[in-house]
């Protein structure tokens, strides 16, 4: 490694603390060129923390080069540090990686960073005659302070949706180049310097008797104005006279960049409750970060005088590339056609150019559309990701960039950028996101990317597929080999103690009566979520009851070829019914002449889909699953409590489908006669013609085969009445 390198790497590793502005020198050397502030820089740095003598030499004669790294070695198939793509205008490139540095300092300031630039003229008045800035002393320090280095960098304009960096920032540095990383790195020492210089001014001028410029102090104020006005005047000092950017490349050959500052950013502590930001209070004054009443609301942050900041907190997005995949154009760098030679060699089998060719390929080989399309719009989440935001041909992904795309589908940041906002239930523009995925659409992306590329690696279009080497996909074959599959290769039928579970979850209450209602439904009935959405209120039929004064009822169900089948509802559902629907028969057939599209989920309190224009529109099946999802995860919660950490864990992952079948299900495993008890238990409350015919739809009997198995029904029933299943 080189030495200096290496003297910097342990550099970023140490505490090192220092006073603050006054020990570089700095407000004396506006004019002083770049390399003489670098070498400046430097001795400090040797002076606070000290080097071997090889070091020095190094430092002293090759002036301190802006970037010290090694040689990297790119082989096709394997690309060992993430690829910079430039932006088509290199200037909403350095916008970009701008806001991303403001972001990262805004979490710090809890807000300072909603007041935007066209404001700033107004409420702080800034002068358009010669750009100079006039803070006011009734704003919080840490406030101004942020202000002023967003007034170095910001250009007014009069667009309050775009963001215009001045020409002066755009030109650093003169005479060279930098990449997305060093740019980073110059804002964010840019905005050190600007606490640095403003605590300067500030401890400063609190000395003086009188501050006006032509008071008592004027000699002294005449003094600290020269000394402290060009950071206020862009035009004068265009940039800060910050410490040059030191990166370099530590022992595992990733890149790093050494921000060194003249003072820590959060240095400063609060003196007013500036916008509440401070303490929830809102109380004006605040003493040493908290009020008289409260505890400080932030954490008190360390002052460091180095920093290291990786280049994957860079945020790069390149916005052109937001475009559906078959209107999308790539560069070859991006579209993958550079390796078509070494595709050749290999004898590749796959007649295509590019990636989207090969992506078109294999979509075309699914049978079904709408097969087509959701794994057309899986993959578009990744080949964007790795234009737009890696920087590199979705066939070029390594495992590395698998493991950082599944993190991201976790978590799609920046939040601005891939989840857009809505306005007037639109979103702003186009995203391959409608919202942050949920873990089942993550499982669904990483197995139709895997099967992608899978494809890929048979046919000779790439040499490795890296998912099933990425961390996501090792994860899985630990589990299968610890015995406890993964949640999609599951059972995905509710067990008898699951049920359980689900029945103490939703208790007994009458304001949880609908999620008992959608259980039973689907739990006894066996009915998926779409079609209990499709149940109306027409389909509901009640047939009078010969015992026990209860009726029941049957539901005729849709069902594909425009048919219709009739189920008879068991008593665990009925009960349930008679609560929800009128008591009175006259009264029920009036509603339901009144309201004939009127579906069964639209007359609960509250409705599961209460923003449905079109009451002839049944809810969709996800719509219901998503409305009983927190039953499911209160039932995980019990099912933990309860130290049953594989049912919790399934219970997470279940959905109102889980029901469906299950009660045969559980009826199959123990045995053909608990199967004939379980599917018809309860039906002793049923007259006996609607129990001839419930069971042979139910039990797929023959008309000879019905008596007997009532008998044995029946017989069953006079020594158990109630029933397992009852008391589950």
């Amino acid at each position: 490694m080189n030495p200096i390198a290496n003297w910097l790497m342990q550099l970023s590793r140490s505490t090192l603390k220092w006073a603050g502005w006054d020990d570089w020198h700095f407000p004396l050397r506006w004019h002083c060129s770049e390399e003489l502030r670098r070498i400046t820089s430097l001795d400090v740095l040797l002076k606070a923390f000290p080097a071997p003598q090889e070091v020095q030499v190094l430092c002293r004669h090759r002036q301190a080069p802006l970037v010290y790294s090694g040689a990297l070695k790119k082989l096709p198939e394997f690309s060992m540090l993430r690829r910079d793509v430039l932006a088509q205008d290199q200037d909403y490139g350095r916008v970009a990686v701008y806001k991303s540095v403001r972001r990262h300092i805004a979490r710090h300031l809890r807000g300072c960073a909603r007041v935007t630039i066209p404001h700033l003229p107004d409420e702080i008045g800034v002068s358009q005659g010669n750009e100079t800035m006039y803070l006011s002393a009734d704003d919080c320090p840490r406030f101004q302070a942020f202000l002023l280095w967003r007034f170095h960098f910001e250009a007014v304009q009069h667009d309050p949706h775009r963001l215009v960096l001045r020409p002066s920032v755009l030109q650093w540095p003169s005479g060279a180049i930098i990449d997305d990383a060093g740019w980073a790195a110059y804002c964010l020492a840019s905005s050190y310097a600007a606490v640095a210089a403003f605590d300067a001014w500030r401890r400063q001028a609190r000395t003086l008797c009188d501050a006006d410029i032509h008071g008592k102090d004027r000699d002294n104020a005449r003094a600290l104005h020269t000394q402290f006005a060009p950071l206020l005047t862009p035009s004068i000092l265009a940039t800060f006279p910050a410490v040059s950017n030191l990166t370099y490349t530590d022992a595992q050959m990733h890149p790093r960049i050494l921000v060194v500052c003249p003072a820590d950013m959060f240095m400063m502590a609060p003196e007013r409750n500036e916008r509440g930001l401070w303490c929830e209070c809102k109380s004006a004054s605040v003493a040493g970060g908290t009020c008289a009443e409260h505890k400080p609301s932030i954490p008190t942050l360390p002052s460091s005088a180095a920093e290291v900041f990786l280049p994957s907190d860079i945020s790069h997005v390149n916005l052109a590339y937001f475009v559906p995949m078959n209107r999308m154009q790539l560069p070859p760098a991006l579209d993958g056609s550079i390796w078509k030679a070494e595709r050749d060699k290999r004898h590749c089998w796959l007649v295509a150019q590019n990636d989207l060719e090969a992506i078109f390929l294999w979509l075309d080989a699914c049978d079904r559309p709408a097969t087509r399309t959701a794994y057309a719009q899986q993959v578009e989440k990744a080949l964007i990701w790795c234009v737009a935001q890696r920087g590199i041909a979705l066939s070029e992904m390594s495992v590395d960039d698998v493991n950082s795309f599944t993190d991201f589908l976790a978590n799609p940041t920046p939040r601005d950028v891939w989840l857009p906002l809505h306005t007037n239930g639109a979103p702003q523009r186009w995203s391959p996101f409608r919202k942050a995925p949920s873990s089942s659409t993550q499982d669904l992306t990483f197995r139709v990317l895997s099967n992608l590329f899978q494809h890929w690696h048979s046919n000779g279009f790439i040499l490795s597929n890296p998912w099933t080497s990425s961390k996501r996909a090792i994860q899985k074959v630990q589990e299968r080999t610890a015995g406890v599959p993964p949640p999609a290769k599951r059972n995905t039928l509710i067990t008898l103690d699951e049920w359980g579970y689900l029945t103490d979850a939703v208790g007994t209450q009458m304001e949880n009566l609908a999620h008992r209602l959608l259980l039973a439904l689907a739990y006894y009935a066996a009915l998926s979520p779409t079609e209990i959405g499709a149940i109306r209120l027409q389909d509901l039929k009640r047939v009078p009851s010969t015992r026990l004064g209860i009726d029941t009822w049957s539901i005729d169900i849709p069902t594909r070829n425009a048919q219709r089948r009739r189920v008879f509802l068991l008593p665990q559902i009925t009960i349930l019914l008679n609560k929800i629907v009128p008591a009175n028969i006259r009264e029920f057939e009036r509603v339901m002449q009144a309201n004939p599209d009127v579906h069964l989920t639209d007359i609960f309190d509250p409705p599961p889909c209460p923003r449905r224009t079109d009451l002839a529109t049944p809810p969709s099946g996800i719509a219901l699953s998503n409305w009983m999802k927190p039953v499911f995860n209160k039932a995980a919660e019990r099912a933990a409590s309860s130290g049953d950490a594989i049912a919790a864990q399934r219970l997470a992952h279940a959905t109102l489908s889980w029901l469906t079948n299950a009660l045969e299900k559980q009826g199959e495993i123990n045995g053909k006669t608990g199967c004939d008890f379980w599917l018809t238990l309860g039906t002793c409350k049923l007259c006996p013609r609607s129990l001839l015919d419930y069971l042979p739809d139910r039990l797929n009997l023959k008309p000879a085969e019905v008596e007997g198995v009532m008998a044995a029904v029946l017989k069953a029933l006079d020594r158990d009445p109630i029933g397992r299943m009852t008391r589950a």
